[in-house]
Parts: structure tokens; C-alpha cells; sequence
């Protein structure tokens, strides 16, 4: 698919709904963790699934708000780019809608541009290095089999640990703020008390 013209869907797909999805869940698998309560994969899932459509609406806004940023002068987009960093984490913990998790985020990462930049470095450099030896690996023969299955499990992992290390960080900037953690951070709040 990534030969055609698939591939700008894909990425688009990708960005939009795989990468809020995976982060939901993460973030809620962190939030039972800090309960103090094993999170299970059935229960994880439903509130990862529940708030997807929030966490996709925040993806779309910021990931719009950042390109246009970008577009205007650059530097808009780098100062977007630190305010939303946990705007789709706040979504799919807070359950207040888009447009309060983008005011969430701004509010947490007021102040702590730097600590940012380096967490994005750190976890950029964690999560591409391997997909980039992956790609090295395999120059020539991405149609096998085994280039496939190799690509999948390394985006995996990048996709994973980006949403584990983010959903860490939200909390962190949370405790930080001394914003504290409410009940609905705690993983108290599933689909059926949500509605």
C-alpha cells in the first residue's frame, strides 16, 4: 500500500485514528496502574474505545492548528507543537471534549518548553532509530514477508512507547501543576459511568 496512493490515507489513518486510539488506551492503563489496580485489556479497551471519538477530534484540531502554524511563520507551529503535546492524552482521560483537553494541555505545559523539547528528542531518537535500522535492514525486499511483519512490530513499538511515555508525562506535568488527579484520572470513570 505504501507504493500507491494509499499511502497519504494511511498516514492519515494513522495519525488520526490509530495514534489517539493507542494513546487512550495507554493513558488509561497508566491511570489504573496509579490506582494501584491491574489493568485489564476487556476494561482498558471499552474506555480506550469510549473516548476515541474525542481523542480523534483533539488529533484533528491540534494536528490542523500545528500545520497552519507551521504554514504561517514556523514558529506558531513549534509553539503549538509544545502547547497540544498531551492535548490528546487530557481528551482521553478527561472526558471534556476537544476543545477543554487543547485549553488542558496549554495550561500544563506552560512554562516547560524546554523540558519538551528534550522529552521529544529523547523519545524521538527511542522511537525512530529502530524503525530507521528496520528500513536500513531490509533496502530492496520490502515486499517480503518478513520486511512486513519486521515493519509492523517495529511501528508497534514506536507507537507504543510514544503513547506510553506521553501518558507518563501528562500525569507528571499534572502533579507538577499540583493540578493534582482527579477521580476521572484514576481510571474510576468507564463508558458506562461516562454516560
Amino acid at each position: 500500500l505504501a507504493k500507491n496512493s494509499e499511502l497519504g490515507l494511511n498516514y492519515l489513518l494513522a495519525v488520526f485514528l490509530i495514534s489517539p486510539l493507542i494513546s487512550a488506551l495507554h493513558i488509561h492503563a497508566v491511570a489504573e496502574v496509579r490506582a494501584g489496580r491491574t489493568p485489564r485489556l476487556s476494561d482498558i479497551a471499552a474506555r480506550g474505545l469510549h473516548v476515541l471519538p474525542t481523542a480523534a477530534a483533539t488529533a484533528i484540531m491540534t494536528t490542523l492548528g500545528i500545520v497552519i502554524g507551521f504554514v504561517a511563520l514556523i514558529v506558531p507551529g513549534i509553539i503549538l507543537t509544545f502547547r497540544w503535546y498531551v492535548a490528546v492524552q487530557a481528551a482521553a482521560i478527561e472526558h471534556e471534549g476537544w476543545l477543554p483537553a487543547i485549553r488542558r494541555s496549554r495550561e500544563l505545559t506552560q512554562g516547560v518548553y524546554v523540558h519538551l523539547f528534550g522529552f521529544g528528542i529523547l523519545i524521538g531518537i527511542i522511537a525512530e532509530v529502530p524503525l530507521l535500522l528496520g528500513r536500513a535492514g531490509v533496502t530492496g525486499h520490502d515486499t517480503l514477508a518478513a520486511a512486513f511483519i519486521g515493519g509492523v512490530l517495529l511501528h508497534a513499538f514506536a507507537l507504543a512507547f510514544t503513547a506510553l511515555a506521553t501518558a507518563l508525562l501528562y500525569f507528571d506535568l499534572a502533579a507538577r501543576q499540583g493540578t493534582g488527579s482527579p477521580q476521572r484520572e484514576l481510571g474510576d470513570v468507564g463508558p458506562e459511568d461516562a454516560q
